[in-house]
């Protein structure tokens, strides 16, 4: 006889009890929150130049390390979760009232019940809890054919595992810039520039990831247009006029009337060059002001390593102006190479070059726009179009219920 593993079993008793070890910690810890704010428990600050000087680190170093510990333990954790245990932390005195009441209210209950049993017993005792039969839950064998389940894989909890050990390389790009600024040990300075020599080359393998799909998108966008719009305009054609608006009617009459709004709104052609003007603008301002803000920490933590005299805020300033600024760089091989690279991304997401792309792209959606447009006013596309957009926005009125004669 075979009998299934209690895997399941035992993780969800597994979840059972973190659950209840959180709900004990944050009780415990919004009742000792609020006795410390109507000042009737005291806790002292914590020490932390005693905490940094045992760690043989500054008192900056040890709070950018303890933030970014923090801040890992939390994504960890969930914002989800992390966010109802303020609220319940916030909220905790009306949910110690609703505590109270529901204490009161239960041992109430038991009080009345206790009363009620013994006054229908009439001192005849019932059968004990002792006595009673317990029915086994006896598991079906298996047959000949059938398979035993397989085992639960433990390849996600490792995963898992190993995602929320490498999150703090991964994310907190901002924290490892001010550790990089702050530190005055060398160890952590070289760590500190690997990871931000790391978030910025996936930085830049999204945008560059994005760019690809969006060239690769665009590529044939008008052709893809222009297909679908003159198929849907021909099934238009191809409509009896006593054809009923439902199912495939109704999309194919609606393809039409989208084609004929989308023609009219191409017709504005200074007001979409002016939109994606402003759309390419800012898109490239947000993207090179934090390029420049991550290659002014690479810019520092190269001379810092090297021990080459660059303060962060000249790094700064030539980062935010390169390629003007690029002379700027201190006369070392791998600060001008980092900038050599900075420079080639700055002109290949130049705004000047994904403006020129999108317009050409956009020629090419009018080019169709006027294709479509002379279809849609040719006689029968637009008698048709006509007839049934009359037939969609007419609304019977409601039928009135005969009156009986008195």
């Amino acid at each position: 006889m075979y009998a299934p593993p209690a895997i399941d079993n035992k993780g969800r008793i597994v979840n059972n009890i973190l659950q209840r070890l959180r709900s004990v910690v944050r009780f415990s810890v919004a009742v000792l929150f609020w006795l410390h704010g109507l000042f009737l428990l005291y806790f002292p600050a914590p020490p932390l130049a005693r905490w940094a000087h045992k760690l043989h680190l500054d008192v900056s170093e040890f709070l950018v390390i303890f933030t970014l510990a923090l801040l890992t333990v939390l994504s960890s954790y969930g914002l989800r979760k992390f966010s109802f245990d303020i609220a319940y932390i916030y909220f905790f005195p009306f949910i110690a009232v609703y505590y109270l009441g529901r204490i009161f209210f239960s041992a109430g209950k038991a009080a009345f019940v206790a009363l009620q049993s013994s006054q229908h017993s009439g001192g005849k005792e019932g059968p004990t809890a002792e006595a009673k039969v317990l029915e086994a839950k006896v598991v079906p064998a298996l047959g000949p054919s059938e398979k035993p389940p397989p085992p639960v894989e433990r390849r996600n909890i490792w995963r898992g595992f190993l995602s929320n050990v490498w999150r703090p390389f991964r994310q907190f790009a901002l924290l490892w810039c001010l550790l990089l600024l702050l530190s005055s040990k060398l160890l952590l300075v070289w760590l500190a520039l690997a990871v931000v020599l790391f978030q910025l080359g996936r930085v830049l393998a999204r945008v560059a990831a994005i760019a690809v799909f969006s060239l690769k998108w665009l590529t044939g966008l008008d052709e893809r247009i222009r297909a679908y719009l003159e198929d849907s305009l021909q099934k238009l054609a191809s409509l009896p006029a006593d054809a009923e608006l439902v199912g495939d009617t109704t999309i194919i009459v609606g393809a039409a009337l989208l084609a004929r709004l989308a023609v009219r709104f191409f017709q504005n052609r200074k007001q979409i060059s002016f939109g994606l003007v402003v759309l390419s603008v800012v898109f490239f301002a947000v993207v090179y002001l934090y390029l420049g803000l991550l290659f002014s920490f690479v810019y520092y933590g190269l001379a810092r390593v090297q021990s080459v005299p660059y303060a962060w805020s000249s790094a700064l300033v030539t980062s935010i102006f390169i390629p003007a600024a690029y002379g700027d760089l201190p006369a070392n091989v791998w600060l001008k190479l980092v900038g050599g690279i900075h420079w080639v991304c700055v002109i290949a997401l130049g705004t000047g070059a994904v403006l020129a792309y999108f317009q050409k792209k956009l020629d090419e959606v009018y080019g169709v726009a006027q294709l479509v447009r002379s279809r849609l006013e040719t006689p029968e596309i637009k008698f048709k179009l006509d007839f049934f957009e009359k037939r969609i926005r007419t609304v019977p009125a409601p039928q009135q219920a005969p009156t009986k004669p008195p």
